[in-house]
C-alpha cells in the first residue's frame, strides 16, 4: 500500500456514517453510494494515527485517515446496460454537443498542410484536398462500436447514420478508411488528452474519483506466430543433429531431414500467470540485468522482428510484442505478447490511466509512468495506491 502525504482538500473529505446506502454528501447531488463490500467494506487504511501538526503559516493539518472509508459507486461501469453508451451514433452526437472537448482533439489530429516548409522547392501539384468528413470523430465511433476489425466495422455499419453524423456525405471506401485510421493510430496521445479532460471534468463534480486506486497488470498474447526462418539450411540441419543426437526415423535410421519445429508452442494463460507470480517472489533484477525467461529480439525490420532461440532463427509479424520462454515437461513453451497495466479507481471501478508494454519488460519499470499518467488525469495525487508484488 503506497500512501501519499499530500493533504486531501477539506471540502472533498469523505462523509462518515453507516455502511448502508447513504446520500452522496461530498458531491451534494443526492445520489446514492455504498461502502465497498467484502474486504473493502468499511475498510480503514492500516496507517498509524497521524499526530496533529502545529498550526503555522503555510502548513496544513494532515487528514486523519483512520476515520476515512473506501467508497464504491454501484453500477458505475455497467456500460452494457446503457443503450446510449452502446450506440456509436449516440456517442458521436453527444461529443458534437461539447466542442470544448472535441475541438482540441481535432486540432491535434489535423493533417499537415500541403507545403510544410520542408520541401526544397514549392510543390507545383500538391494533390487533391481531402474529402469532407471528421476522421477523428469516426475513429472514436469505431472504438465505441467494440468491433474487433476495421473491415467488419466498415461492412456492418454500411447503412448506419454514423457516416453522416461524422460529416461524410457518403461512406468512404475501405482502403481510405484503413489509411486514415492508421494515420490516427500514430496520434494516440491526442486521444489520451481527451480522456484526461473528461476525467478531470468528472472529478470537478465528484472529488472522490482517484482518491484510492488499485494497480494490477494483466498479461495478453498476440495472434502473431513465431515461425522458423533460418537462412542457412545446412548449418541449421547440423545444429539440429547436434541438439538431437539420438533422434531416429523409420527402421531406426537417423532422422533425415531434421524436424526443426516450424512454429513455436504457445504457453497457456494459466502457466503465464503462475510463472509471473513465481518471478515476483524472486529478488528484483539489478539495472541492466536480463531475466532468465526473457528472449531479447535479435533484429528488426519493416515487416518482422527476429529472435534467436537455441541457435535457430524465428520471426514474428508483430513488431511491438516481447517474448518469454518457460519450461514445460521436457520442452519449452513461449509467451509472445505483453502487459496491460491499468490504474483502476476504487470509487467508480473505471481505469483512469493505462500503460501497455512488451512481455520482456518488467512491470515495476512502468509504474512511475503509470503514476504520472494517473496524476495527470485527475490533477491531484491519490491518497493511496494498492499494487501487487510485480508493480
Amino acid at each position: 500500500m503506497y500512501e501519499n502525504p499530500t493533504p486531501f482538500p477539506a471540502d472533498a473529505r469523505l462523509s462518515e456514517g453507516d455502511d448502508d446506502l447513504q446520500p452522496d454528501e461530498a458531491s451534494g447531488n443526492g445520489s446514492l453510494v455504498s461502502a465497498a463490500t467484502g474486504r473493502l467494506k468499511a475498510a480503514k487504511l492500516p496507517a498509524p494515527p497521524v499526530r496533529g501538526l502545529r498550526a503555522s503559516k503555510g502548513r496544513r493539518r494532515l487528514p486523519d485517515r483512520s476515520k476515512q472509508k473506501v467508497w464504491q459507486l454501484p453500477e458505475a461501469t455497467e456500460f452494457s446496460s446503457d443503450d446510449a453508451l452502446m450506440d456509436p451514433v449516440e456517442i458521436v452526437r453527444e461529443l458534437r454537443c461539447h466542442p470544448q472537448f472535441l475541438n482540441p482533439l481535432r486540432a491535434a489530429t489535423a493533417p499537415p498542410p500541403h507545403d510544410d516548409g520542408l520541401a526544397p522547392q514549392p510543390r507545383l501539384k500538391p494533390g487533391p484536398h481531402r474529402r469532407e468528413g471528421d476522421w477523428c470523430l469516426l475513429y472514436l465511433a469505431y472504438v465505441a462500436s467494440r468491433d474487433p476489425a476495421m473491415q467488419s466495422f466498415w461492412s456492418r455499419y454500411k447503412s448506419s447514420p454514423v457516416w453522416q453524423e461524422c460529416g461524410f456525405p457518403v461512406r468512404p471506401s475501405y482502403q481510405l478508411l484503413w489509411l486514415r485510421f492508421t494515420e490516427l493510430e500514430e496520434r494516440a496521445g491526442a486521444y489520451r488528452e481527451l480522456a484526461t479532460s473528461l476525467i478531470r471534468q468528472a472529478r470537478r463534480h465528484e472529488q472522490r474519483i482517484g482518491s484510492y486506486v488499485m494497480v494490477d497488470a494483466t498479461a495478453w498474447q498476440t495472434h502473431a506466430a513465431l515461425e522458423h526462418c533460418c537462412t542457412d539450411t545446412v548449418a541449421c540441419e547440423e545444429l539440429w543433429r547436434k541438439q538431437h543426437p539420438n533422434a531416429r526415423g523409420k527402421h531406426g535410421r537417423p532422422a533425415k531431414p531434421p524436424r526443426v519445429a516450424r512454429w513455436l508452442s504457445r504457453a497457456d494463460d494459466s502457466l503465464v500467470k503462475e510463472q509471473r507470480h513465481a518471478e515476483a517472489r524472486l529478488d528484483e533484477p539489478v539495472a541492466g540485468e536480463i531475466p532468465v525467461t526473457v528472449v531479447p529480439a535479435a533484429a528488426l525490420d519493416d515487416r518482422y522482428q527476429y529472435f534467436e532461440i537455441r541457435g535457430h532463427r524465428y520471426r514474428s509479424r508483430d513488431l511491438t510484442s516481447g517474448l518469454r520462454r518457460y519450461a514445460k515437461g521436457s520442452g519449452q513453451v513461449f509467451w509472445h505478447g505483453g502487459f496491460m497495466m491499468p490504474a483502476v479507481d476504487l470509487f467508480t471501478g473505471s481505469a483512469l490511466a493505462v500503460e501497455t508494454f512488451r512481455a520482456d519488460e518488467q512491470e515495476a519499470d512502468h509504474y512511475p509512468e503509470l503514476y504520472e499518467a494517473l496524476t495527470a488525469a485527475t490533477g491531484v495525487a491519490p491518497l493511496a495506491v494498492s499494487a501487487d508484488a510485480g508493480s
